[in-house]
């Protein structure tokens, strides 16, 4: 299949202005990146101001409506099929990094794809193929976007969702860990008792979506095929009586 030439840029972003330039020059210095779109998800401080002097088109919410609804906003103002998600807190990407995240799917080999933190430790890198695939850096169809019924694309639900959803459709997604890839901690950008309180409701919605879409939803679909057969019977012998 011939190359998708370029790609969307979408950048969510809260009060990131320490990082949100070096992003967006990582993403303006790609040839096959068509578009960038910042979304300001409610910031104070001067996010959305350094954004557009970087050469970012500027999307601002009036109030924090989180990482999903942000998201959702940049697809929709996306002229290209082919979305790059990036978080805003992002440290040491550079144009080798976005090819090696980007390609498979401009390629037409998976209609996603994602970049993950490489841990230091050989073991945690190992465990990620166990575990969902967690990571902001993420390129996707916009077709797989809105596979995701919208009540999961919200807050941080949707990186769980995209994952569920693409094996869901028979979509194949692809990964690879960047060692040189970094974010700022939550702790250190909020302090340690905010960082570490934003964390854990992270994680608990991370935790919650996995057990609905995993567990309840999977078990009602698995539900609704067995009994699926039965009513078309009912249904067939009713009206054959007639």
């Amino acid at each position: 299949m011939a190359r998708q030439k370029t790609y969307s840029a979408v950048i969510p972003a809260w009060n990131e202005e320490r990082t949100i330039k070096e992003v967006i020059s990582a993403f303006r210095a790609h040839p096959l990146c068509h578009e960038i779109i910042v979304v300001s998800d409610g910031s104070t401080d001067k996010t959305a101001e350094i954004a557009r002097s970087a050469g970012a088109t500027v999307i601002e919410f009036a109030k924090n409506s989180g990482k999903g609804e942000a998201m959702e906003a940049g697809v929709q103002a996306a002229k290209m099929n082919i979305i790059f998600f990036s978080d805003a807190d992002i440290l040491g990407l550079d144009s080798i990094i976005i090819s090696n995240i980007a390609n498979p799917v401009l390629d037409g080999k998976y209609t996603m794809s994602i970049g993950i933190l490489g841990r230091p430790i050989y073991w945690l890198n190992r465990i990620l193929h166990f575990f969902p695939l967690l990571g902001g850096q993420r390129v996707l169809t916009k077709e797989l976007w809105y596979a995701v019924p919208k009540i999961y694309r919200a807050r941080f639900q949707i990186e769980t969702a995209l994952n569920y959803y693409s094996k869901k459709f028979g979509k194949t997604a692809h990964f690879v860990l960047f060692p040189d890839l970094r974010q700022i901690k939550k702790e250190l950008k909020y302090g340690m008792l905010r960082g570490f309180w934003m964390r854990i409701k992270m994680f608990s919605e991370i935790f919650i979506v996995s057990v609905r879409l995993y567990i309840f939803d999977s078990i009602l679909e698995i539900f609704i095929k067995k009994i699926q057969p039965i009513k078309i019977a009912v249904k067939e012998e009713k009206t054959s009586e007639f």
